[in-house]
């Protein structure tokens, strides 16, 4: 009888262990993938800021308009608002001398225009009344807007927040209350403004194309 060679049963393969390192080294390169992410564009965030921060984009406007009437207000051309040597100044740039006297009131425009590429919202123009009452017995407020738009139609708007595009002109009349004797030299070409450019609101100094200077001749002291 011949024997039977016992046969061993076949084992499956066994498996190569699995080495953890892989997966710990590509969770390692996505968090400093992600962290570099976030850095990255924390610091775009903070530079975008700064330059809107610093950015000025309002300057005197290329509009005229004529000199208050009935106040022997007279007017010459300036050349005060020339920034630079790269900059040009507008040509309709004026300076008007006005006799001042406490209890006189006068309305005069001027216009800017927007010489940024971004459209930017004007929020504000000066300070409120209530701000002014002790500032040299002078209470300047802004009364009336009249936007390329607008001026396109010949019509002027009550004073509020407006949109000025690039290239964009607006004209603003102001009106100006003297409530004090004064003995006169007070001079102004600009104005505390509030805007709105790429989300964030700004406040600045808006250069205007007209100076005003009250000569101070007193009438009603």
């Amino acid at each position: 009888m011949a024997d039977t060679l016992a046969t061993a049963p076949v084992q499956p393969p066994i498996d190569p262990p699995i080495d953890p390192a892989p997966p710990k080294r590509r969770r390692r390169w996505i968090a400093w993938t992600v962290f570099g992410l976030v850095v990255a564009v924390a610091a775009a965030a903070v530079t975008a800021t700064a330059i809107v921060a610093n950015y000025q984009p309002l300057w005197g406007g290329g509009r005229a308009w004529p000199a208050p009437p009935g106040i022997g207000a007279t007017i010459t051309q300036e050349y005060w608002l020339q920034p630079n040597g790269f900059e040009q100044l507008p040509p309709q740039a004026r300076y008007i001398t006005i006799p001042a006297h406490k209890g006189l009131t006068f309305t005069y425009r001027f216009s800017f225009f927007n010489k940024g590429k971004t459209p930017i919202t004007v929020t504000s123009i000066g300070l409120p009344a209530s701000a002014q009452r002790s500032d040299g017995g002078l209470i300047i407020t802004p009364v009336a807007v009249q936007t390329s738009r607008m001026a396109a139609l010949g019509t002027w708007g009550p004073m509020q927040p407006f949109t000025l595009g690039e290239r964009e002109m607006a004209s603003v009349e102001m009106r100006v209350q003297v409530t004090e004797c004064s003995d006169g030299g007070v001079v102004w070409n600009s104005f505390p403004v509030s805007f709105t450019v790429l989300g964030v609101h700004r406040h600045d100094r808006l250069p205007t194309n007209v100076e005003i200077y009250l000569s101070g001749q007193d009438k009603g002291c």
